[in-house]
């Protein structure tokens, strides 16, 4: 089964091809937005979805960032 870390915790997931915010707002973790809707379009305007990916050089938005496997969030 395929499964991501977030803050050193494994979970398993079913690949979909769903962005991180989704995926975290079904498992009950809060990532704070203001402009992600599930049922518009994804804009990433206000970059307040910001999360830390391992081995990344720079944050990246969670509302449209897809969810990788093995992938480690912070």
């Amino acid at each position: 089964m395929k499964h991501f870390f977030v803050n050193n915790i494994k979970i398993n997931y079913i690949p979909s091809n769903r962005s991180i915010i989704e995926y975290c707002e079904n498992i009950d973790l809060n990532i704070p937005h203001y402009c992600y809707h599930p049922k518009l379009s994804i804009a990433g305007n206000c970059r307040m979805c910001l999360v830390e990916v391992k081995n990344s050089p720079k944050p990246v938005i969670s509302c449209a960032m897809s969810l990788l496997n093995k992938m480690e969030i912070f």
